[in-house]
């Protein structure tokens, strides 16, 4: 998704400034972006940054289960265990 907005003339520019757009994401807002990434999450941000892709063209996602979605005109593009992507509407 943030590589998605980066590419995207409707975000900012940068990977820095897609992640901190105040509001977007929960890991910013509570702080948990600063934890010490785990092994995983590296492995996970190098096969991003390769072009792999799991979420298509995908601009937001939430958890239906603890979040309330404010993108009922947004198109449905794959569910990743809790999480539901989506494309602009």
């Amino acid at each position: 998704v943030v590589l998605n907005r980066v590419a995207s003339d409707r975000f900012p520019n940068t990977i820095r400034e897609v992640i901190y757009a105040p509001g977007q994401f929960d890991p910013v807002r509570n702080g948990s972006i600063n934890l010490t990434p785990t092994q995983a999450a590296y492995a996970a941000a190098h096969l991003a940054l390769e072009g792999y892709n799991t979420v298509g063209d995908s601009l937001f996602f939430h958890n239906p289960g603890s979040s309330t979605s404010y993108l009922s005109n947004s198109a449905f593009v794959i569910k990743i265990q809790d999480h539901v992507f989506l494309t602009a509407g």
